[in-house]
C-alpha cells in the first residue's frame, strides 16, 4: 500500500499520503485512528490543526489524550509555544518531514485536521509572493500602529492596495493577513492576490488531476462531512465539556506563565494578538478572564450574583456561536476545492471502507476518478446535500441548548472557578 520513494524518477512509486479534513467535530481523529490500526503494515498521523502545534493548549485544541497518543503514533503536536508564530509555511516543512520520515519506517502517513491553509500549502506548496524586504516589514508595521486598532480605516487602505485579496481571503480583524497585505505592496507594488496559485473554484477537474501530479506527494485528500445540525449539536455539548474539563484553569495557568496574555489590560490590541491568542475558545476565555479581572478591580459592589450568572451564559453561548462559524468557514472553503473527495460520515464503517477503498488505489486509477462522470456527479450532490434547502431551513430553527451548564446553579459553580483563575494573576 505504501510507496518507498519522493520526488524520485518519473516512473517510481511515490509516497502515498493520505488526508483526512473536516469540519470540527465531525470524527476525523477517530477516524484516521480505526484507519491506522486496521492496516497490516501500520500509519502514523500528522496532525494539521494550527492550535494543537501549541504546547499547553491541550483542551481547548481537543488534542489527543496520552492514551491515544500512545495506541497510534502522532506527530506535530506540542511542536511550538503559544508566543511563537506557527504558521501554514512552518507546517508545511515540518509535514513534508514527517511523511518521509514515516514512510521510511513503513508505514503510512495519514494528515487528519481541518486548518484550510495548512492542507493548502502542504498539497499545493508555497505561494509565489516575495519575502518581505527588512524596510517594507517595518513601514507596514508602522502603516498598521498608525491606524491604532480601527479596523475598517486599515482595511480601506489595504484593499486601495489588493481589493481582491481583501474581498476574498482577508476576515475582519485578522491583522496578521492584512499586515502581509502592506508587506507584499511596499516589497515589489504589487498585490498579494497576484502571487496566489490556481486553486479552489480556480481549478477544474482537469487542472486537478494536474495539480495532483505535480505534488511532491500522491496524496488521497478526503473531506468528511455529515449533518451541520448533528454537528452543531455536537459542537455545542463539546464547547461545555472543555469548560468543564477545564479548560479556564488551563488558560490562566498559560496566561501566569507568561504564554498568553489576557487582552487590553496588558496593553494588548487586536493587532498585536499572536496566532495562539486567536485560537477560539481560547480567545473567548481570555476576553472573559479579562473582563472579569477589570469588574472585580473596579467596579466590585456590580459582580452580583445575576451579573455572574448572565455573563457566564452569555460567555458559553459566545464560545459556541464562533465554534459553529468556524464550521461554516470550513465548510464553504472546502466545497469549493475539488481536491477533495467528499464523504459522508455518518456511518463510520462505511467511510472507513471508502477512505481504504480510495487508498488501496494505484495512482493513476485515482487520479481518473476526477474526470469520471459519474464520480464528479456524486461530488456535486454530496456538496448540495451539505447545503440543501431542508438543511438550510432546519438550521434557521435550530437553537442552543445548555446542558452541563443549563442552571444557574452550575453556573455558579463555573463563576466561582473563573474568579478563583482571576485571583490567582495577582
Amino acid at each position: 500500500m505504501q510507496g518507498p520513494t519522493a520526488g524520485g524518477p518519473a516512473d517510481a512509486v511515490r509516497i502515498k499520503v493520505v488526508v483526512i479534513s473536516g469540519p470540527t467535530a465531525v470524527g476525523k481523529s477517530a477516524l484516521a485512528e480505526s484507519i491506522a490500526s486496521s492496516l497490516p503494515g501500520g500509519a502514523e498521523l500528522i496532525s494539521a490543526d494550527s492550535v494543537q502545534v501549541y504546547r499547553g493548549m491541550d483542551i481547548g485544541s481537543a488534542k489527543p489524550t496520552p492514551e491515544e497518543q500512545a495506541a497510534v503514533a502522532y506527530h506535530l503536536l506540542d511542536i511550538a509555544e503559544p508566543t511563537d508564530e506557527y504558521n501554514a509555511a512552518d507546517f508545511a516543512t515540518d509535514a513534508h518531514e514527517a511523511a518521509k520520515q514515516i514512510a521510511a519506517r513503513g508505514a503510512l502517513p495519514i494528515v487528519v485536521g481541518g486548518t484550510g491553509f495548512y492542507l493548502q500549502w502542504l498539497v499545493f506548496g508555497r505561494p509565489g509572493a516575495p519575502a518581505a524586504t527588512a524596510e517594507a516589514s517595518a513601514r507596514a508595521e508602522a502603516t498598521i500602529e498608525s491606524y491604532a486598532g480601527d479596523w475598517a480605516a486599515a482595511k480601506g487602505a489595504a484593499q486601495e492596495m489588493d481589493p481582491v485579496y481583501c474581498e476574498t481571503v482577508l476576515k475582519d480583524n485578522d491583522w496578521f493577513r492584512l499586515r502581509r497585505v502592506f508587506e507584499v505592496h511596499y516589497t515589489c507594488g504589487q498585490p498579494l492576490s497576484s502571487f496566489e496559485r490556481p486553486q479552489g473554484k480556480g481549478l477544474s477537474l482537469q487542472q486537478v488531476v494536474g495539480a495532483l501530479k505535480s505534488a511532491p506527494f500522491d496524496f488521497r485528500c478526503v473531506f468528511l462531512h455529515r449533518s451541520r445540525l448533528d454537528i452543531f449539536r455536537d459542537i455545542d455539548r463539546r464547547c461545555e465539556l472543555m469548560l468543564a474539563q477545564g479548560l479556564i484553569q488551563e488558560s490562566a495557568a498559560l496566561v501566569r506563565a507568561g504564554r498568553l496574555r489576557l487582552g487590553p489590560s496588558e496593553g494588548l490590541g487586536a493587532e498585536d494578538e499572536r496566532v495562539a491568542e486567536r485560537a477560539i475558545g481560547y480567545r473567548q476565555v481570555l476576553d472573559l478572564l479579562w473582563k472579569w479581572k477589570e469588574t472585580l478591580r473596579s467596579a466590585p459592589d456590580t459582580m452580583t450574583p445575576h451579573w455572574k450568572d448572565t455573563t457566564v451564559e452569555a460567555f458559553i453561548r459566545e464560545f459556541q456561536s464562533a465554534s459553529r462559524q468556524f464550521v461554516k468557514r470550513q465548510l464553504s472553503w472546502f466545497r469549493s476545492d475539488p481536491i477533495f473527495k467528499w464523504i459522508h460520515a455518518e456511518d463510520r464503517e462505511a467511510a472507513k471502507q471508502l477512505v481504504l477503498t480510495l487508498v488501496d488505489m494505484d495512482e493513476e486509477a485515482f487520479h481518473q476518478l476526477y474526470t469520471d462522470p459519474d464520480d464528479a456527479q456524486q461530488q456535486q450532490e454530496a456538496r448540495a446535500s451539505e447545503s440543501s434547502k431542508t438543511e438550510q431551513n432546519a438550521l434557521k430553527r435550530y437553537q442552543t441548548q445548555l446542558s452541563t451548564y443549563s442552571t444557574p446553579d452550575r453556573r455558579a459553580l463555573l463563576a466561582e472557578v473563573i474568579t478563583q483563575a482571576v485571583l490567582s494573576f495577582d
